[in-house]
C-alpha cells in the first residue's frame, strides 16, 4: 500500500492514510487488499460486530466509492474514520490513473506529489500531462530541470535524475518548481518572479515532504530553504534567495565571435545571434534533438568540444576526456562542489552566480580540442588567421600566422581556408546574358519612398531573363509579396563540415517574372538559375494590356540579417568584421558609409523584411 500512494503529500497524503488504517482491520492483510485495489480498483472487507454477532459486508471501488451491506449486525466505527477513509479513497483513484497513463517508478511517485500539492498551476500542469498536452523526463545531468513551450504551446519537463532512496520525493519536488515555470522568455523581471515563485512553491512542497516521510528524505539545500520560509520575513527573504541562487536567465554556451565560449547556465550551444546550433548545420530559436550540446554546463561542454555532438550521456566519456574539460572549466575561474570526479556540481546554490559569464577562452579550446571541437567554434575561432592567409598579402604576416596556428588543428585549418578561398574565388554575373542590361536607379535617397531611400540597384533588361546567384549561399525566403512582386532571398556563404559560414549578408532579388524555383533551406552555388527578370509587385510603369513588359527590372540589395540598425548596437558587431571583409571583396561600400539612421528602417518594397539594407553601388559597373 505504501508503494501505492509514495509521493503523496499534505491531506490527500494523510487521507489515504486513514483509508490504510481502515484496512488493516481485515486481519492485518493490508498489502493483498493495496495492491488488489491498485491493480483492480476494486476489493472489499468482512467487518465483525464487537460482540462476534453478524456482519457488515463494505466493498471499495475506485469509481464507485464505498458500499456497505448490513446482514447480521454491524461494527462500531467512528463517523470521522470512515470519512477520512472515503476521502483516501480519491487518492488511490488518482494513483491508479497515474499508473494507466504509463508513469511509473520515480515519474509516477513526483507525479502524486505533482497532484496532491493542490495548487492552481500544479492541477493544471497535471491534467496536462496526464491528457498529454506535456511531457516529464527524467534524464541523466547535473541535478538541473528545465521547461520549454513550443510554438504550439506544448510544455516539455526535463528532470535531471535524483540518487538515493528518496530520489522519487526530490524527483517530485522539482516537478512542483517546473509547474510553476511556462516555458518561455519572459525578460529578466518576469523571469526573476517566476523563479521566485517557483522556489517558494517547492520549498513548501519540501515542508510537506518533510512532515509525511521525515526530514531525513530531504537535501541538506532543501532544509535551509525551509528554515528561510519558517523565518521572520520568510517569503520575501525566500524569493530574494531565488533570485540570487538560481539561474533565471537563459541556458547555453554562448558561442562569440572569435570563438570564445561563455558560460550561461547550461549546456547547449548558443550563437551571439541568439540562435541555437544544430548538429545538422541548421541553427534554431528552439532547442531541438539535433542541438549541439546537453543539459548541464559540463555534460554540454564536452558534447561541444568532443565532435560537436547532440546529447550524448555524460557516462560515455572517459574519465580522461571528464578531467581535461574540467580543468578547461576550472581555468576559466569556475568552480564545483567537492568529491568525486564524475560527481561534481556547477549549478548548485551560490555556484550558478559565480560560474556565470566565465569565458572558456578559443586559444584554450583549440590547443586541446582543435580537431574536435564544433566546426562553428573552430570558424569563429580561426577567422581572423584563414582572412589574413587569404587576403593580408604580406608574406611574412602570411607564414607567422600559419606557423602560430596549433599543430592538432592545421590539417584542419587548411581544410577550412580552402573552403573559404573557394566561397570568395568562384563568383558569378548578375546574369548570363549581359546584353542589353543597364542600371535605371542607385542606392540613393529618392522621392516616391517611405523612407526617401531607394535601397538598391535597378537593374533593367528584357523580360524573362535569367538571372544567377552571384557567390554561393543558402536560399533563406522564396515568396510573393504585394510591393516586391515574387522575391528570392539568398544569404551569401558556404559549407564548411556541413556547417554554414555566413557572410552576414542576403541578398534580395526582387519583381521576379514567375516564382524561384528555388526552395528554402537549400544551398546554391554561383551561376545557379535565382529567377527571371520580370515586373511583378510594384513597379513602374505599370504593366498593362498595351504595354505587358512594363516595369520589367530586377531590384537588387545586399541586406544585413542582424535585427539592428545601430552601428553602437552590440549584437550589430557580431559578424561586422565578416561583413567588411566580403564588401570590400566586392567592392561594395564598407560598414562606414551605410546610414546609421534609426528612422530608415522602413523599406518599401517588402513588408517582411525591416532589417538594415546595404548601399550596393559600385558592385555593378560592369554593367554602365
Amino acid at each position: 500500500m505504501t508503494d501505492s500512494i509514495r509521493g503523496t503529500i499534505g491531506e490527500d497524503l494523510m487521507n489515504a492514510q486513514a483509508t490504510a488504517r481502515f484496512y488493516s482491520i481485515n486481519g492485518g492483510n493490508l498489502t493483498r487488499m493495496g495492491i488488489e485495489l491498485a491493480v483492480t480498483g476494486n476489493t472489499g472487507i468482512n467487518l465483525l460486530n464487537a460482540n462476534g454477532v453478524g456482519l457488515f459486508e463494505m466493498n471499495f471501488d475506485l469509481e464507485q466509492g464505498i458500499s456497505g451491506r448490513i446482514s447480521m449486525g454491524g461494527y462500531d466505527m467512528s463517523a470521522g474514520t470512515i470519512m477520512s477513509a472515503i476521502n483516501g479513497m480519491s487518492t488511490y483513484k488518482t494513483s491508479r490513473d497515474i499508473l494507466n497513463q504509463g508513469f511509473s517508478g520515480d515519474r509516477a511517485a513526483a507525479m502524486r506529489m505533482l497532484a496532491s500539492y493542490a495548487a492552481d498551476e500544479t492541477d493544471e500542469r497535471f491534467e496536462q500531462l496526464m491528457n498529454g498536452d506535456a511531457e516529464f523526463t527524467i534524464e541523466e545531468g547535473d541535478g538541473n530541470a528545465k521547461t520549454e513551450q513550443d510554438e504550439n504551446g506544448r510544455i516539455s519537463m526535463r528532470i535531471d535524475s535524483q540518487e538515493g532512496t528518496n530520489g522519487d520525493l526530490l524527483t517530485g519536488i522539482a516537478l512542483i518548481h517546473e509547474a510553476f515555470r511556462n516555458g518561455l522568455d519572459d525578460g529578466e523581471t518576469g523571469q526573476q518572479q517566476e523563479t521566485a515563485e517557483s522556489v517558494i512553491h517547492h520549498t513548501i512542497a519540501a515542508q510537506m515532504v518533510g512532515q509525511g516521510y521525515g526530514m531525513s528524505s530531504l537535501s541538506d539545500s532543501l532544509k535551509d530553504e525551509i528554515d528561510i520560509l519558517n523565518s521572520e520575513g520568510g517569503i520575501q527573504k525566500l524569493a530574494e534567495h531565488a533570485v540570487e541562487n538560481y539561474d533565471w536567465s537563459a541556458d547555453y554556451w554562448k558561442l562569440t565571435k572569435n570563438g570564445d565560449l561563455i558560460n550561461d547556465g547550461s549546456g547547449y550551444l548558443k550563437d551571439e545571434m541568439g540562435m541555437y546550433v544544430n548538429a545538422d548545420g541548421s541553427r534554431t530559436t528552439e532547442i531541438t534533438d539535433q542541438t549541439i550540446g546537453a543539459e548541464g554546463i559540463e555534460t554540454g561542454l564536452l558534447n561541444i568540444l568532443n565532435g560537436g555532438t547532440s546529447n550524448t550521456s555524460y557516462d560515455s566519456y572517459s574519465d580522461e576526456q571528464i578531467a581535461s574539460v574540467q580543468a578547461l572549466m576550472y581555468g576559466a575561474g569556475m568552480q564545483s562542489t567537492s568529491g568525486d570526479m564524475r560527481e561534481v556540481r556547477w549549478n548548485t546554490g551560490e555556484l550558478n552566480n559565480s560560474n556565470l559569464d566565465r569565458v572558456i577562452g578559443s586559444n584554450s579550446i583549440v590547443m586541446d580540442y582543435g580537431s574536435s571541437v564544433a566546426a562553428p567554434v573552430f570558424m569563429n575561432a580561426f577567422d581572423d588567421d584563414s582572412n589574413t592567409v587569404l587576403f593580408g598579402g604580406n608574406p611574412q604576416e602570411i607564414g607567422n600566422t600559419l606557423v602560430g596556428i596549433p599543430e592538432n588543428s592545421r590539417s584542419r585549418f587548411i581544410d577550412y581556408t580552402i573552403a573559404k578561398a573557394d566561397f570568395y574565388g568562384t563568383t558569378s554575373n548578375i546574369a548570363s546574358d549581359l546584353s542589353g542590361l543597364g542600371i535605371s536607379q542607385i542606392f540613393q535617397g529618392a522621392d516616391g519612398y517611405e523612407d526617401k531611400q531607394h535601397r538598391g540597384t535597378d537593374i533593367v533588361g528584357e523580360r524573362g531573363q535569367e538571372l544567377l546567384s552571384m557567390y554561393s549561399g543558402e536560399v533563406v525566403d522564396n515568396a510573393t509579396r504585394d510591393s516586391s512582386g515574387n522575391t528570392a532571398v539568398i544569404e551569401y556563404g558556404f559549407r564548411f563540415e556541413g556547417f554554414f559560414y555566413t557572410t552576414g549578408i542576403q541578398a534580395q532579388y526582387m519583381h521576379l517574372d514567375e516564382k524561384s524555383p528555388l526552395r528554402v533551406g537549400t544551398t546554391v552555388q554561383p551561376n545557379s538559375v535565382v529567377g527571371k527578370m520580370g515586373n511583378t509587385g510594384f513597379v513602374k510603369p505599370e504593366p498593362s494590356l498595351t504595354n505587358p513588359d512594363g516595369g520589367t527590372h530586377l531590384h537588387y540589395q545586399l541586406m544585413s540579417n542582424t535585427p539592428w540598425h545601430s552601428s553602437d548596437s552590440e549584437i550589430w558587431d557580431i559578424y561586422n568584421d565578416r561583413r567588411d571583409v566580403f564588401l570590400n571583396q566586392i567592392g561594395a561600400p564598407s560598414t562606414s558609409d551605410w546610414t546609421t539612421d534609426s528612422t530608415d528602417t522602413l523599406n518599401s518594397y517588402s513588408e517582411y523584411y525591416e532589417n538594415f539594407y546595404y548601399n550596393t553601388n559600385n558592385m555593378f559597373d560592369y554593367l554602365d
